[in-house]
This record gives structure tokens, C-alpha cells and sequence, in this order.
């Protein structure tokens, strides 16, 4: 028999991003986008099916919208997932982080360009980032 997952819960995961790290991160606004959402939904920095656990310091709260768009696990490593705490802490939209993190996956040929789609960036999004693909 296989044992009940347990998370955080949304207000440990806030509490504790704001104690840690002195953040002001509400369950109103997603910490993607930073939109007003009435649902937020727990989402891994490390994957859980890379390893991550289901501890405050890994989840972060994402907008419905922010959480589909990654459709491949956040990051591949501890490393990784550490970057995206910081810009995260620095303020730095989720979006942003996601792109970037996709724009290096292209030029080491992990994916195509045409998988921007798939991955849920908009065209908009492309657009501001044009120059990096170049």
C-alpha cells in the first residue's frame, strides 16, 4: 500500500518564503506572473520526479496559466532550481526565468524552436525575447 503525499500547505509555503527570505509573497498573487489569482497551485522548483521534495523551500505558488505553461519539469537539477530561488527572490517574473532557461535548452540543442508553443510561451512573450534567439 502506498503512502498519502502530504504538501505544505499554501500558508507554510507563504510564511516560510517571507520569514527565509524576507519576501512579501501573498496567496492572492501569483509568484509567476504575479497576477491576481483566486487559486494558486503548488509547483515543484525541483521536480519531483527528478527527486524534489515536498518542502516549503521547493514549492512556490503559480497561477493555473504559469503552472500548465511548464510542461517539462522546471529544472533538471539542485543547481537549477536554485538559480530560479534567486531570480525569483530578485523579483525577476517567472515567465522570464522560464524563457531564459528554454532559450539555453535551444542553442544546446535540447529543443527545437517550434517548441515554444508546446511549452506554452506566447507569441507576445517571443516578441520581447527576439533578440535572444537570434
Amino acid at each position: 500500500m502506498s503512502q498519502k503525499r502530504t504538501m505544505p500547505t499554501k500558508a507554510k509555503i507563504i510564511s516560510h518564503w517571507n520569514l527565509t527570505y524576507n519576501q512579501e509573497f501573498t496567496s492572492k498573487n501569483c509568484w509567476g506572473c504575479g497576477g491576481n489569482a483566486q487559486t494558486l497551485e503548488r509547483a515543484h522548483l525541483f521536480a519531483k520526479c527528478k527527486g524534489g521534495l515536498d518542502e516549503e523551500d521547493n514549492l512556490i505558488l503559480l497561477c493555473r496559466i504559469c503552472h500548465v505553461s511548464i510542461q517539462e519539469p522546471v529544472s533538471e537539477t539542485i543547481e537549477e532550481a536554485n538559480h530560479i530561488k534567486n531570480l525569483i527572490l530578485e523579483g525577476c517574473p517567472f515567465w522570464q526565468i522560464m524563457f531564459s532557461f528554454y532559450i539555453e535548452k535551444i542553442k544546446s540543442g535540447v529543443y527545437e524552436k517550434t517548441d515554444f508553443t508546446r511549452l506554452g510561451i506566447t507569441s507576445g512573450q517571443m516578441s520581447e525575447f527576439k533578440e535572444i534567439t537570434k
